[in-house]
Formats: structure tokens, C-alpha cells, sequence
């Protein structure tokens, strides 16, 4: 197992890397699609914006960077750290999820919530 720590504060970040990873994408995707609250048109995208809009599109996806986010918010505030900064960290890709379409996964499961 490989311990990885911030870059910035050489903290050894306390949950699992790929979680990390991809609350770190979905908030490059969100800084990347979104002008002024308003999703930018895919001609507007580059081929891996538009690569990670589809895969942020699936519902299994979403619930990965949902559940990411959560352990990320428990273990930020237990390490007493800005409540504001870790809410604020969330708003782009919080409103990429909001304005994105929700797609049935690839193993069949229906994009509609609650079905």
C-alpha cells in the first residue's frame, strides 16, 4: 500500500487515494464546464471534458463522489479545518452534478431517482 501525502501541507490525506482523485476531477470538470453558473456547450469542450462529462453523467458515479465527499467533509472537520472551505471546495462540482443529466448505468440500473 502506497501512503500519499498533500502536496501542499505534506498531510497524509486519511482516506483512500482514489477518492481523493475523484473529488479532485469532478471539481476540475465543474471549474472547466461552468461559466457563470451556466454549462458551457460540449463544442466548447476538450475531448477529456468531455470524456469525464460522461462518465459524471452515470448514477454510480455521482454516488462515488457523493459518498467521497462525505467521508472527505467527516475527516476535514474531525481535523478541526475550515467548515466554510470544505463546504466551498464542494459548490462547482455540487452545481456539474446539479446541471448534468443523470444516465442509466452501463449495467442497466435506471438514472431516475428513487426507481
Amino acid at each position: 500500500k502506497v501512503s500519499v501525502a498533500c502536496p501542499q501541507c505534506r498531510f497524509k490525506y486519511p482516506m483512500d487515494i482514489q477518492d481523493v482523485l475523484l473529488l479532485r476531477q469532478a471539481h476540475t470538470l465543474g471549474c472547466g464546464m461552468i461559466r457563470n453558473g451556466e454549462m458551457l456547450a460540449d463544442s466548447d469542450l476538450t475531448a477529456s471534458q468531455l470524456s469525464w462529462k460522461r462518465d459524471f453523467m452515470a448514477r454510480s458515479t455521482r454516488d462515488k463522489v457523493n459518498d467521497a465527499y462525505a467521508l472527505y467533509a467527516h475527516l476535514m472537520t474531525k481535523e478541526r479545518l475550515e467548515e466554510d472551505l470544505v463546504k466551498k471546495e464542494a459548490e462547482v462540482w455540487k452545481l456539474l452534478l446539479e446541471k448534468l443529466p443523470m444516465e442509466a448505468d452501463e449495467d442497466g440500473e435506471d438514472g431516475e431517482p428513487g426507481s
